[in-house]
């Protein structure tokens, strides 16, 4: 905890945190990756100050990916909180270490800060909830349609995650699931 919170100005425990890691992995542990809890408040940790701590990290263990756990902004201004949302959900993925977001919670309901969530306790959904929706579900969603070449062959550029693809050849449909990964050539074939 506050590695990212608390303005981020922390340093003992991010160096504590830094340390652990380093230590753990010269004793030879499995350790794949970093987790960073993001709980904030009415005075967020700017978000130059989040893209340097991470930074910081991706520097110090390059081959470990990171995850920002339990993501809430907790406060009564709802034009701050969903443009942090915003502003904190681009930032890290737009980082090159970062490979996902969990909130802490999404309802009023079952949240341990009510105000943090991105839905009402009646499920209407808040200004944060529909900054996470438009990123998530709009500008960072890919649908792709299109025909293939003469060879059979259609590309196309998409971000990483779960797919599924739809191909029809004269009357038949086939569907195939897969992944599109990091580091990864990505490539997919269905035959007929």
């Amino acid at each position: 905890y506050a590695i990212l919170s608390s303005g981020g100005r922390d340093r003992t425990h991010q160096q504590h945190y830094q340390d652990t890691l380093r230590y753990l992995l010269d004793k030879g542990a499995s350790v794949n990756g970093m987790g960073m809890q993001g709980h904030f408040g009415r005075n967020p940790t700017s978000i130059e100050r989040v893209h340097s701590i991470l930074d910081r990290y991706h520097t110090s263990f390059p081959q470990l990916d990171i995850r920002i756990t339990e993501f809430d902004v907790s406060t009564d201004d709802a034009e701050l909180q969903a443009d942090y949302t915003r502003d904190f959900l681009t930032i890290v993925f737009s980082h090159p270490a970062t490979v996902g977001v969990q909130c802490w919670g999404f309802w009023a309901g079952a949240h341990w800060r009510p105000e943090a969530a991105l839905y009402t306790k009646d499920w209407q959904i808040r200004p944060n909830g529909e900054q996470w929706k438009h990123l998530t579900r709009e500008i960072w969603w890919t649908d792709l349609n299109g025909q293939s070449d003469a060879k059979g062959t259609f590309s196309g550029r998409a971000y990483y995650g779960d797919y599924m693809i739809r191909v029809r050849h004269n009357e038949t449909i086939k569907e195939l699931q897969f992944q599109i990964e990091k580091d990864d050539a990505n490539r997919f074939e269905i035959q007929f």
